[in-house]
């Protein structure tokens, strides 16, 4: 918090408090200037400041409240199997990727995610297959790395589509719109298992439910009979009694409802009609007596209201815009809005629980758009913007300890020549590598080498002996060791790629032009061959894109040298391969921060390309006025990941003697030249840290790693230091911790 200076007359000696602070804050006991940052979460408490001087002493008490930053985000959609997580930075620039991971559900078609209060557990409706019962699954939550653990699931009705907690969390309710009806569970805090509690009769159509903050009623909105139903809460269990009341003033069906902490203000959306509706809550039976009215953008289709009640947020569909509402929390009445665009057909937002950061979903250009509320003046900004999968239709936030701060744990780097692995431990304050043991050398002819994304194993391709090692990575030490029989293959390998999530492995076979798809098994590591796609002539790279949707393959051809992308969904290639020409051989290609696009270094042609990727099929769309000129033989070219600049490696004609070309990166995505630094000599590949403050640079021919810190405002390079490796490295990568 900013400091706060209290003003008073007369003479003060002295100032205290009681209780003491939050951990983190300080009370000046000679100036009484509050200051500090807030390290632990405290729900909403008094503090009494008292100020003492030569004729006594007056006191103020002030409400404090402190909330954890929202650390990761979360995406679903009922004709998806996966959940995406994204992490949260702590400004409004910094969203990033986080892990991607089925359901582990029998169910399909996760509808949403809902986090208990206590932040272990949360609980996901799962819509099902037509005509059949759905569920609602429990997961744990790492509060670190964001995965969700599978506990189980319990039977619901057909078609479950949204699911409500109770203010304590002891009890959720769950509407299933093709059988209509509501659903109890009690919630058990300390295992996260629900127990049912009965269901009883809605309207037809229940789309959304909403809990009275009191715990009185449960509201269930309907598409078809397109009215509200008031259901009343039983005092002790919280489940859900039949309804009392129908209640239709309007012709549509409405979209949304958002309920006043206090429980005696609603506030419902009509997209149809293009306005939102305010009406106040009778506290004995749960009417609703509509008092108020307004016209909104087209298309309202969600909505968030902030934690004092003090601004509503709507995202509306048809116009492209969050509209902020500011309330008054006592009569709830508007008194000001103001229109912020964003992209494509918002179809949700959502809040962290500070009220400080918005987010929104867009059906219409399948993205993810973070907004910052300014505390004192509440303008809206928009910040950064990620890729969302195609069929994505929920987000959620997760409230954890601290905002994501991506980091780097371990480097790996693959010797040609010497046929081994050279491992360190990076210091992400210093920026100095500790070297580590590994106990097997790489095998015959290694070719590439790749690290899971969640830290687990370190995969390496074996070009002669035409097979794939799988190390598993010692937690904390970095050491490697190999416990598995190496997995066989036809022909030689060339490449390797592997999802975000680390759940599949690719592999690019350049002699039969194919690519493979493996499963990782999580604790072990053991690769299961999945499916099998053609390629173009002479494939050399596979990278799968940050969405966990899309693949693609380069393909060095000669004449025919190309990109391929293909769609990817449940351990299947189910569409592609669909060519795009890439000539001069490209090399591996990787991916702006936003996942809309992705950059590839043709090195035949002396060239930066980026291409733009269609959010639905994964197909591209060459952007050659972006395009940039290289030089000496680049093979990559690396994106920072502010989105503003991005790094390539080349070999200049002074012996050798490498560099680090930096371009800049303009809002459309496209590429101009800034500035070379010194490199060693021959670099191969580099790869740019998830924090954004280094950059490190395999030389091939030096038999070095270069670690340089980013300054990341500009993105100048300073040299940290040199490290040897094996003879003829070929292959680096890194593991990624948040």
């Amino acid at each position: 918090m900013d400091p706060s200076l209290p003003t008073y007359s007369g003479t003060v000696d002295s100032f205290s408090v009681t209780p003491s602070l939050p951990q983190g804050l300080t009370l000046d006991g000679l100036t009484g200037v509050l200051a500090g940052t807030p390290t632990a979460s405290i729900s909403e408490s008094p503090f009494v400041v008292t100020a003492t001087g030569p004729g006594g002493s007056t006191q103020i008490t002030l409400q404090f409240r402190v909330h954890d930053a929202p650390r990761f985000l979360y995406s679903t959609g009922p004709q998806d199997t996966d959940l995406s997580a994204y992490a949260v930075g702590a400004s409004e620039s910094d969203l990033g990727f986080g892990p991607i991971q089925g359901t582990g559900a029998l169910t399909p078609g996760p509808e949403q995610i809902t986090f208990h209060p206590g932040n272990n557990f949360a609980f996901v409706p799962n819509r099902g297959l037509p005509g059949l019962t759905g569920s609602v699954s429990s997961y744990s939550v790492s509060s670190s790395s964001g995965r969700l653990s599978h506990l189980g699931e319990v039977p619901c009705g057909e078609g479950p589509r949204r699911l409500a907690l109770n203010r304590s969390g002891s009890t959720a309710l769950v509407v299933t719109h093709e059988d209509n009806r509501l659903f109890s569970y009690a919630v058990d805090a300390s295992t996260g298992q629900l127990t049912d509690l009965g269901d009883v009769l809605t309207n037809t159509g229940p789309t959304q439910v909403a809990v009275d903050p009191l715990g009185r009623f449960a509201y269930v909105l309907h598409d078809q009979s397109a009215d509200i139903t008031i259901h009343p809460l039983d005092p002790v269990t919280g489940a859900a009694g039949p309804m009392t009341q129908a209640i239709n003033y309007w012709v549509t069906p409405p979209s949304d409802i958002a309920i006043s902490s206090s429980g005696t203000i609603a506030y419902i959306a009509f997209a149809g009609e293009n306005s939102l509706q305010t009406f106040q809550m009778d506290p004995i039976d749960g009417s609703l007596s509509p008092y108020a009215a307004i016209t909104l953008p087209d298309g309202p289709r969600s909505l968030a209201l902030s934690p004092y009640d003090d601004f509503l947020y709507v995202a509306c569909e048809g116009d492209d815009v969050l509209e902020v509402l500011e309330l008054d929390p006592a009569s709830g009445h508007v008194t000001q809005s103001t229109s912020t665009p964003t992209d494509d057909a918002p179809v949700r937002v959502t809040l962290d629980d500070t009220g400080l950061f918005a987010f929104v979903l867009h059906s219409g250009a399948h993205t993810i758009r973070s907004f910052t509320v300014d505390p004192t003046t509440h303008v809206v900004s928009a910040g950064a913007t990620v890729r969302a999968r195609p069929l994505a239709t929920d987000i959620s936030v997760y409230q954890g300890e601290a905002p994501a701060q991506p980091r780097t744990e371990f480097l790996y780097a693959l010797g040609g020549s010497t046929e081994d692995l050279s491992g360190f431990k990076f210091d992400s304050y210093t920026g100095q590598l500790t070297p580590i043991s590994v106990d097997s050398l790489a095998g015959t002819g290694p070719t590439d080498l790749i690290v899971d994304p969640l830290g687990r194993f370190v995969f390496v391709a074996h070009q002669l002996s035409a097979e794939l090692s799988v190390f598993q990575i010692s937690p904390g030490s970095g050491s490697l060791f190999e416990s598995l029989t190496r997995t066989s293959l036809s022909e030689p390998p060339a490449a390797l790629g592997v999802d975000g999530g680390g759940r599949y492995l690719f592999v690019a076979l350049p002699q039969s032009a194919q690519v493979l798809a493996f499963s990782i098994h999580p604790t072990t590591g053991e690769l299961d061959l999945l499916d099998a796609r053609p390629t173009g002539s002479g494939p050399s790279a596979v990278n799968p894109d940050p969405t966990g949707h899309f693949v693609y393959v380069s393909n060095t051809g000669g004449a025919n040298d190309s990109l391929c992308s293909y769609r990817f969904e449940g351990g299947q290639f189910v569409s592609g391969p669909q060519f795009i020409p890439a000539p001069g051989s490209p090399g591996p290609v990787r991916f702006s921060p936003s996942g809309e696009r992705l950059y590839v270094a043709l090195a035949g042609s002396n060239l930066i390309v980026p291409y733009l990727i269609h959010p639905v099929s994964g197909s591209l769309t060459l952007e050659a006025s972006g395009s940039a000129p290289a030089k000496g033989n680049t093979q990559v070219f690396e994106p920072h990941r502010s989105g503003a600049y991005g790094y390539s490696a080349a070999t200049t004609s002074n012996g050798g003697i490498g560099e680090i070309r930096r371009y800049s990166i303009d809002g459309a995505g496209a590429l101009d030249f800034v500035e070379a630094t010194p490199s060693g000599i021959g670099p191969v590949t580099l790869r740019s840290g998830p924090s954004g403050n280094y950059l490190f640079v395999l030389n091939g021919s030096s038999d070095d790693l270069d670690v340089f810190g980013v300054d990341a405002p500009t993105g100048n390079l300073t040299r940290l230091g040199t490290y040897p490796v094996g003879m003829d490295p070929i292959a680096l990568d890194l593991s990624r911790r948040w």
